[in-house]
C-alpha cells in the first residue's frame, strides 16, 4: 500500500477553479464513503480550505488510484475533468508526506507560516476518524503531520507576525485605506475565516465592526466576543450602505452579492469607494461586481501578490522549516518501517514457538517415561534452541528496517517462512 495525496491548491489553480472543486463540511460522510468506494483505495482524508483541496488516500496500486480520485471529483462535483485535471499535482510515500508536513506547518499556504491550517487538518483528520474511514496508516501520517506542525512553529520565527488569509485581507485593507482606524467595516459570515477576520480588523483598529451572518445568534455571538454590533444578513444592504470595508467569508453554494445587489448599493453611497475583499470559497461575490464605480474587489487570487511580500520576509525560517520536515520524514519512515519489521518479527518467533510446541506434542508418546525435571529440560533446551537460531535473523533484521534493502530483505524472509499476511498487514492494521 501507498500513502497517495492529489488536488490543487492555490499555486496552479484559481479560485474559479477551487470553488467548484470545495467540499462543505456536510458534504464530507457522503464525499468520504464515495472516495472508500474506489477499487484501490483503502483509507481517506479529505482537506478542503480556501486554498487547497486535497484527498488523502492508502492505495494498493498508486496510478489507478490517483486516476480513480480523479473520477471521483468530477462525478461528485458534476465537473468535466478538463477543467481541472490538467492542473491537479500528485505525491506518493515520502513525497505525499512531506508535502502534508509542508502544509500543515504552513509552509505550502498562501500566507507563508499562517496558524489557519494545523486546526483545519486537525479537523480534517477528524472527520475521517468518525466516519470510519482512516485506519492505521493515513492515523500514523497525520497525528505526526500534527506533531511536526508544531514543532516547526515552535523551534522557527515562521509563525511570527504571520497572517492568516483573513488578516493578511485586513492588512491589505489597511494598506489601502492608510490604516483602519475611523474607518467602518462589516463582516460577512461568522465561521472560523469571519471570526478571524473580525478579530484582525478590531485589532486593527476599525471604528466600527458588525457582523452580519445568516443566523442572527451566530452573529451576536461572535460580535459578543470580538466588540461588535450583529445584524441579519437582511440588513447587509442598508449596514453595508454606511461601510468603508466589507469582507465576506461565508460557506454558501451560491453567490450571494450578484452583480445588480453590488451596483445598487453602489448607487446608494452615491459611489463612495467601498473595498470588497472575498475571501470565501466558493465565492461570495460576482467577480464582474470589480466594474462597478467606486468598487474594489479582492478575492483569494487577489491577495496572491500581497501575501508573496510576506513570503519573502520570511524565506529564512522556511528554509529552516524544511530542514526539520526532512528530518522528521525520514525519522517517521524509519518508525513506521521498524514498526512492520516488528510485526515481522513477531510472527516469525510466534511461528516458531508453535513450530516447537507441536513437536513436543508429537514426540509426547515417547516422552512419557522421562521425570518432570527432565520434561522440563527438553522444553528450556528446545526453547533455546529456537532462540538461539532467531537472535542472528531477527537483530540484522532490526539493523536492516531502515536500508534500501532492508523491504526486499524482509519480504524474503515472509516468503521463506509463509509470512506473507503478516507482512502485507504491517501496512493496513488498525491503529
Amino acid at each position: 500500500m501507498s500513502v497517495i495525496v492529489t488536488g490543487l491548491n492555490y499555486q496552479v489553480a484559481e479560485v474559479s477553479v477551487l470553488e467548484q472543486l470545495s467540499f462543505r463540511d456536510e458534504d464530507l460522510p457522503k464525499a468520504l464513503a464515495g472516495i472508500l468506494q474506489c477499487e484501490h483505495v483503502g483509507e481517506a482524508v479529505i482537506l478542503s480550505t480556501c486554498n487547497r483541496v486535497e484527498i488523502y488516500v492508502n492505495a494498493s496500486r498508486f496510478h489507478p488510484a490517483a486516476a480513480e480520485i480523479r473520477d471521483f471529483l468530477s462525478e461528485f462535483h458534476h465537473l468535466e475533468p478538463a477543467v481541472f485535471a490538467e492542473q491537479m499535482y500528485t505525491y506518493y510515500d515520502d513525497a505525499a508526506i512531506t508535502h502534508l508536513f509542508n502544509v500543515t506547518a504552513g509552509l505550502d499556504s498562501m500566507v507563508l507560516g499562517e496558524t489557519e491550517i494545523i486546526g483545519q487538518v486537525r479537523r480534517a483528520f477528524k472527520a475521517a476518524q468518525e466516519e470510519g474511514v482512516i485506519e492505521r496508516t493515513l492515523s500514523s501520517v497525520f497525528r505526526r503531520a500534527l506533531e511536526v506542525g508544531k514543532r516547526v512553529r515552535t523551534e522557527t520565527g515562521i509563525s511570527e507576525n504571520a497572517a492568516s488569509v483573513s488578516s493578511a485581507a485586513v492588512a491589505l485593507a489597511g494598506r489601502e485605506f492608510g490604516g483602519l482606524s475611523g474607518r467602518d467595516v462589516v463582516v460577512l459570515g461568522a465561521g472560523e475565516a469571519g471570526q478571524a477576520g473580525a478579530r484582525a480588523l478590531k485589532g486593527a483598529g476599525a471604528a466600527t465592526l458588525t457582523v452580519v451572518n445568516r443566523s442572527i445568534d451566530k452573529a451576536i455571538e461572535l460580535a459578543g466576543v470580538v466588540g461588535a454590533a450583529a445584524a441579519e444578513l437582511s440588513d447587509l444592504d442598508e449596514v453595508v450602505a454606511r461601510s468603508d470595508i466589507l469582507v465576506c467569508s461565508t460557506r454558501s453554494d451560491d453567490l450571494v452579492l450578484s452583480f445588480e445587489r453590488v451596483s445598487k448599493m453602489a448607487e446608494e453611497r452615491g459611489h463612495r469607494p467601498l473595498m470588497i475583499i472575498d475571501i470565501a470559497v466558493p465565492r461570495d461575490v460576482d467577480p464582474s461586481a470589480a466594474d462597478i464605480e467606486g468598487v474594489t474587489l479582492l478575492d483569494i487570487d487577489g491577495l496572491r501578490s500581497f501575501a508573496d511580500e510576506g513570503r519573502k520576509k520570511r524565506a529564512t525560517e522556511a528554509r529552516r522549516g524544511r530542514e526539520i520536515i526532512a528530518g522528521e520524514v525520514t525519522r517517521f519512515l524509519e518508525d513506521e518501517m521498524a514498526a512492520r519489521y516488528s510485526g515481522l518479527i513477531a510472527a516469525l518467533r510466534k511461528a516458531a514457538e508453535e513450530t516447537r510446541a507441536d513437536e513436543i506434542a508429537r514426540y509426547s508418546g515417547r516422552l512419557a517415561d522421562l521425570e518432570h525435571d527432565d520434561l522440563d529440560l527438553v522444553d528450556s533446551l528446545t526453547r533455546s534452541l529456537v532462540n538461539k537460531l532467531l537472535h542472528t535473523p531477527t537483530v540484522r533484521m532490526r539493523e536492516l528496517a531502515a536500508t534500501a534493502d532492508g523491504a526486499l530483505l524482509a519480504e524474503s524472509l515472509a516468503k521463506l517462512f509463509d509470512l506473507t499476511d503478516e507482512w502485507d498487514a504491517g501496512s493496513d492494521s488498525d491503529a
